[in-house]
Protein backbone atom coordinates (compact mmCIF):
# COMPACT_ATOMS: atom_id res chain seq x y z
CA UNK A 1 0.00 0.00 0.00
CA UNK A 2 0.96 3.64 -0.68
CA UNK A 3 2.32 6.08 2.36
CA UNK A 4 2.61 9.41 2.71
CA UNK A 5 5.09 10.10 6.26
CA UNK A 6 5.21 13.97 7.07
CA UNK A 7 7.48 14.85 10.32
CA UNK A 8 7.78 18.45 11.54
CA UNK A 9 10.62 18.29 13.97
CA UNK A 10 11.34 21.34 16.72
CA UNK A 11 13.68 22.84 14.41
CA UNK A 12 10.99 24.02 11.63
CA UNK A 13 11.75 21.45 8.63
CA UNK A 14 9.60 18.95 7.56
CA UNK A 15 10.47 15.45 6.63
CA UNK A 16 8.98 13.67 3.63
CA UNK A 17 8.36 10.12 3.13
CA UNK A 18 6.38 8.22 0.30
CA UNK A 19 6.73 4.74 0.06
CA UNK A 20 4.98 4.24 -3.52
CA UNK A 21 4.06 0.83 -5.38
CA UNK A 22 4.19 2.29 -9.09
CA UNK A 23 5.49 1.00 -12.46
CA UNK A 24 5.40 4.81 -13.65
CA UNK A 25 6.86 7.76 -13.50
CA UNK A 26 6.93 9.64 -10.60
CA UNK A 27 7.48 13.66 -10.16
CA UNK A 28 7.54 15.14 -6.80
CA UNK A 29 7.44 19.00 -6.55
CA UNK A 30 10.18 20.36 -4.34
CA UNK A 31 8.47 23.59 -2.47
CA UNK A 32 11.17 26.49 -2.62
CA UNK A 33 9.16 29.37 -0.86
CA UNK A 34 6.50 29.70 1.57
CA UNK A 35 4.26 33.09 3.26
CA UNK A 36 5.53 34.19 6.11
CA UNK A 37 4.15 37.66 8.37
CA UNK A 38 6.38 40.67 8.26
CA UNK A 39 7.92 41.63 11.87
CA UNK A 40 7.75 45.06 13.52
CA UNK A 41 9.36 45.58 16.49
CA UNK A 42 9.29 41.95 17.84
CA UNK A 43 5.28 41.64 16.58
CA UNK A 44 4.44 39.46 13.75
CA UNK A 45 2.01 41.99 11.15
CA UNK A 46 -0.92 39.98 10.37
CA UNK A 47 -1.98 41.99 7.62
CA UNK A 48 1.06 41.86 5.97
CA UNK A 49 2.42 38.41 4.63
CA UNK A 50 5.12 37.93 2.63
CA UNK A 51 6.53 35.14 0.10
CA UNK A 52 10.11 33.69 1.98
CA UNK A 53 12.65 31.23 -0.18
CA UNK A 54 12.87 28.17 1.54
CA UNK A 55 15.48 25.26 0.57
CA UNK A 56 14.72 21.45 -0.11
CA UNK A 57 16.31 18.80 -0.91
CA UNK A 58 16.44 14.86 -1.70
CA UNK A 59 17.38 12.68 1.15
CA UNK A 60 17.81 9.42 -1.05
CA UNK A 61 15.65 7.47 -3.21
CA UNK A 62 15.72 3.56 -3.22
CA UNK A 63 14.23 0.31 -3.54
CA UNK A 64 12.10 -0.63 -0.35
CA UNK A 65 13.00 -4.00 -0.52
CA UNK A 66 16.90 -3.73 -0.56
CA UNK A 67 17.46 0.24 1.22
CA UNK A 68 21.10 -0.19 -0.02
CA UNK A 69 20.13 0.17 -3.32
CA UNK A 70 19.61 3.33 -4.25
CA UNK A 71 17.51 4.69 -7.56
CA UNK A 72 18.86 7.42 -10.20
CA UNK A 73 16.56 10.63 -10.06
CA UNK A 74 16.88 13.85 -11.79
CA UNK A 75 16.45 17.41 -10.51
CA UNK A 76 14.32 19.50 -12.93
CA UNK A 77 13.98 23.43 -12.55
CA UNK A 78 11.52 25.34 -15.11
CA UNK A 79 11.44 29.10 -15.65
CA UNK A 80 9.27 30.07 -13.10
CA UNK A 81 11.99 28.33 -10.37
CA UNK A 82 9.72 25.41 -9.80
CA UNK A 83 11.83 22.56 -8.92
CA UNK A 84 10.48 19.14 -9.00
CA UNK A 85 12.44 15.07 -8.54
CA UNK A 86 11.83 13.01 -11.65
CA UNK A 87 12.08 9.90 -11.37
CA UNK A 88 11.83 6.99 -14.38
CA UNK A 89 10.48 3.60 -13.53
CA UNK A 90 11.03 0.71 -16.17
CA UNK A 91 9.12 -1.74 -14.15
CA UNK A 92 6.32 -2.07 -10.88
CA UNK A 93 8.38 -1.86 -7.74
CA UNK A 94 8.21 -0.34 -4.14
CA UNK A 95 10.33 2.73 -4.12
CA UNK A 96 10.86 5.02 -0.80
CA UNK A 97 11.66 9.19 -1.81
CA UNK A 98 13.12 10.87 1.30
CA UNK A 99 13.03 14.57 0.97
CA UNK A 100 13.79 17.45 3.21
CA UNK A 101 12.02 20.88 3.29
CA UNK A 102 14.24 23.32 5.29
CA UNK A 103 12.34 25.93 7.85
CA UNK A 104 9.04 25.45 6.17
CA UNK A 105 7.45 25.56 9.95
CA UNK A 106 5.93 29.45 10.43
CA UNK A 107 7.30 29.85 14.36
CA UNK A 108 7.17 32.96 16.86
CA UNK A 109 6.95 32.69 20.62
CA UNK A 110 3.57 31.81 20.67
CA UNK A 111 2.14 29.71 17.51
CA UNK A 112 4.08 26.99 15.48
CA UNK A 113 2.41 26.20 11.70
CA UNK A 114 3.33 25.28 8.58
CA UNK A 115 1.22 24.07 5.08
CA UNK A 116 1.82 21.25 2.18
CA UNK A 117 0.17 20.24 -0.18
CA UNK A 118 -1.17 17.06 -1.43
CA UNK A 119 -0.46 15.66 -4.57
CA UNK A 120 -0.25 12.71 -6.31
CA UNK A 121 3.51 12.27 -7.50
CA UNK A 122 2.77 10.09 -10.99
CA UNK A 123 0.25 11.46 -13.46
CA UNK A 124 -3.18 10.64 -12.37
CA UNK A 125 -5.39 9.36 -9.26
CA UNK A 126 -3.29 7.49 -6.67
CA UNK A 127 -4.61 6.21 -3.17
CA UNK A 128 -2.26 6.30 -0.14
CA UNK A 129 -2.35 6.40 3.65
CA UNK A 130 -1.20 9.51 5.61
CA UNK A 131 0.57 10.08 8.49
CA UNK A 132 1.60 13.06 10.20
CA UNK A 133 3.82 13.83 13.46
CA UNK A 134 4.79 17.47 14.63
CA UNK A 135 7.19 17.76 17.43
CA UNK A 136 7.15 21.42 17.18
CA UNK A 137 8.61 22.41 20.74
CA UNK A 138 7.97 21.68 24.44
CA UNK A 139 4.70 23.00 26.30
CA UNK A 140 2.31 23.04 23.20
CA UNK A 141 -1.12 23.61 24.69
CA UNK A 142 -3.79 23.39 21.72
CA UNK A 143 -3.22 22.27 18.44
CA UNK A 144 -5.29 21.87 15.36
CA UNK A 145 -4.91 19.99 11.77
CA UNK A 146 -6.85 20.48 8.95
CA UNK A 147 -7.55 19.70 5.11
CA UNK A 148 -8.99 22.11 2.83
CA UNK A 149 -9.85 21.90 -1.04
CA UNK A 150 -8.52 24.23 -3.29
CA UNK A 151 -10.71 25.71 -6.09
CA UNK A 152 -8.05 24.58 -9.21
CA UNK A 153 -10.30 27.53 -11.15
CA UNK A 154 -9.69 30.60 -9.00
CA UNK A 155 -7.01 29.01 -6.74
CA UNK A 156 -9.20 29.85 -3.38
CA UNK A 157 -10.28 27.71 -0.86
CA UNK A 158 -13.31 25.46 -1.38
CA UNK A 159 -14.13 22.99 1.21
CA UNK A 160 -12.46 21.77 4.18
CA UNK A 161 -13.14 18.15 4.08
CA UNK A 162 -12.02 15.94 6.53
CA UNK A 163 -9.65 13.48 5.42
CA UNK A 164 -7.22 12.41 8.86
CA UNK A 165 -7.82 11.59 12.25
CA UNK A 166 -6.01 13.70 14.79
CA UNK A 167 -4.37 12.21 18.00
CA UNK A 168 -1.90 14.07 20.19
CA UNK A 169 0.80 12.10 22.92
CA UNK A 170 2.26 14.57 24.84
CA UNK A 171 3.84 17.37 22.55
CA UNK A 172 3.77 15.15 19.33
CA UNK A 173 0.77 16.13 17.36
CA UNK A 174 -0.03 13.35 14.51
CA UNK A 175 -3.33 12.51 12.70
CA UNK A 176 -4.06 9.79 10.33
CA UNK A 177 -5.68 8.49 7.15
CA UNK A 178 -6.34 5.70 5.44
CA UNK A 179 -6.72 5.00 1.36
CA UNK A 180 -6.95 8.55 0.50
CA UNK A 181 -7.85 9.62 -2.99
CA UNK A 182 -5.64 11.81 -4.47
CA UNK A 183 -4.67 13.82 -7.67
CA UNK A 184 -8.53 14.60 -8.86
CA UNK A 185 -8.43 17.40 -5.98
CA UNK A 186 -6.05 19.95 -5.21
CA UNK A 187 -5.78 20.03 -0.74
CA UNK A 188 -3.63 21.70 1.27
CA UNK A 189 -2.53 20.14 5.45
CA UNK A 190 -2.47 22.80 7.94
CA UNK A 191 -0.63 21.95 11.07
CA UNK A 192 -0.91 24.73 13.93
CA UNK A 193 0.03 24.22 17.04
CA UNK A 194 -0.16 26.76 20.25
CA UNK A 195 1.50 27.71 23.83
CA UNK A 196 -2.47 28.87 24.23
CA UNK A 197 -4.58 27.17 26.04
CA UNK A 198 -7.22 27.53 23.73
CA UNK A 199 -6.74 27.78 20.14
CA UNK A 200 -7.34 31.27 18.36
CA UNK A 201 -6.08 32.46 14.49
CA UNK A 202 -2.72 33.15 14.76
CA UNK A 203 -3.74 36.14 12.45
CA UNK A 204 -6.41 37.48 14.85
CA UNK A 205 -4.21 36.94 17.86
CA UNK A 206 -1.46 39.15 16.81
CA UNK A 207 -3.87 41.54 15.39
CA UNK A 208 -4.86 41.87 18.68
CA UNK A 209 -1.72 42.19 20.26
CA UNK A 210 -0.64 44.89 17.44
CA UNK A 211 -3.19 46.82 18.30
CA UNK A 212 -2.80 47.30 22.31
CA UNK A 213 0.73 47.90 21.22
CA UNK A 214 0.15 50.98 19.06
CA UNK A 215 -2.80 52.18 21.40
CA UNK A 216 0.11 51.80 24.72
CA UNK A 217 2.16 54.03 22.05
CA UNK A 218 -0.24 56.05 21.20
CA UNK A 219 -1.08 56.90 24.69
CA UNK A 220 2.35 57.64 26.50
CA UNK A 221 3.24 60.01 23.27
CA UNK A 222 -0.12 61.56 24.31
CA UNK A 223 1.31 61.74 28.16
CA UNK A 224 4.64 62.94 27.01
CA UNK A 225 2.91 65.81 24.79
CA UNK A 226 1.12 66.69 28.18
CA UNK A 227 3.80 66.68 30.19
Amino acid sequence: MNKLSLYADPLGDLYVEWTITTGKRLEINLPHYKYEMSNLLGIPVPFASIAERIESSVFRVFRDSTPESFVNFELREDFNGARNVVIEIAEEQVLKVQYVIKNLVNRDKVFFSFVFSLASPVAGTLMTDIEVTARFSYDINSYKLKTVLISKKTGRISGSPQLLVHERSGDFIGAKGERILLGEDLYDLHVHGSRLPFMIDRRIFWLVVFAVALIGIGTLLSIFKIK
